[in-house]
């Protein structure tokens, strides 16, 4: 949909839908040692997106709020491989998606206000070693409603997420995360 290479991007008041790419996304250049500083996406809905529908990687200092994602066949948000990431998402909703939030090694995120529901899996820190700036060392997710995340039937590009099938929140290969204060309800699995 859309890409953006440049720091200090506001996205506003747009739709992406229907691609089989990424929905609307800023990555900088890790092998160059470039980093996006300073990205905002807000009042962004994103739709039925072949991979991550508002997607931030290689980027810090950001802020995702009052956006609808859906019907992605990875997750409805990502944020990864930086650290400090100093993101925040707020006001968000993540829905019928693989899964509702994924953050590999994206240190310093926090989650809040938001919901989460009809996915897959609702939301989902982790650390891989596929991606740089392992581990996952800090997400704070805090305040939000995460429920209903049993959808065995959203789009899926990997089937090794079913084993999750029906969590709220799973937590993969991180250290000192705050999970507080959520609404995790209705997730056949666990909360």
């Amino acid at each position: 949909g859309v890409i953006v290479f440049s720091n200090g991007v506001a996205v506003e008041n747009l739709t992406v839908r229907n691609y089989t790419g990424n929905g609307l996304v800023w990555t900088g250049d890790y092998g160059n040692d470039f980093l996006i500083d300073g990205y905002r996406a807000s009042y962004v809905t994103a739709h039925n997106i072949g991979v991550y529908g508002i997607y931030a990687f290689n980027a810090e200092n950001g802020q995702i709020d009052n956006a609808y994602a859906g019907a992605s066949d990875d997750s409805s948000y990502y944020v990864g491989q930086c650290n400090p990431c100093n993101a925040l998402l707020y006001n968000v909703v993540g829905t019928n998606s693989q899964l509702g939030y994924s953050g590999t090694n994206s240190t310093g995120t926090t989650i809040v206000a938001s919901e989460f529901y009809d996915n897959m899996i609702g939301v989902v820190p982790n650390s891989q070693d596929g991606e740089e700036l392992a581990p996952n060392a800090g997400t704070t997710i805090v305040g939000n409603y995460i429920h209903d995340n049993n959808n065995r039937f959203v789009p899926s590009r990997n089937s090794g997420f079913r084993t999750g099938v029906g969590s709220g929140v799973i937590l993969a290969g991180t250290t000192n995360n705050l999970v507080e204060r959520n609404l995790i309800v209705d997730n056949e699995r666990a909360g």
